[in-house]
């Protein structure tokens, strides 16, 4: 298990106008990921909350970043701005 970050403090992040990703969390230190949009997907826990399977979104010189949806944001009372505890490995 490759782990991207574990039991990290990271900032619930709100973007307007980015459509499915207005709320997303950046994992830092992602920026020089080899790997290709849509085949890369994590699992691990935002909180408490688990997650199975999710997309992360990579760009080009940039921090990958998986999306909050309003499901994530309710089950762990947080939003925008808020801090989160967010662990997270590669599915292989």
């Amino acid at each position: 298990m490759k782990y991207l970050v574990k039991d990290e403090k990271l900032k619930l992040k709100y973007v307007p106008e980015k459509g499915a990703w207005t709320y997303h969390v950046s994992i830092p230190g992602t920026s020089n990921m080899n790997v290709r949009w849509g085949y890369t997907k994590v699992a691990g826990s935002i909180d408490d909350y688990q997650i199975k399977s999710k997309n992360l979104a990579l760009f080009r010189k940039e921090d990958a970043m998986i999306s909050i949806n309003e499901t994530i944001r309710k089950a762990i009372n947080k939003t925008g701005g808020d801090t989160v505890i967010v662990t997270l490995y590669l599915l292989e």
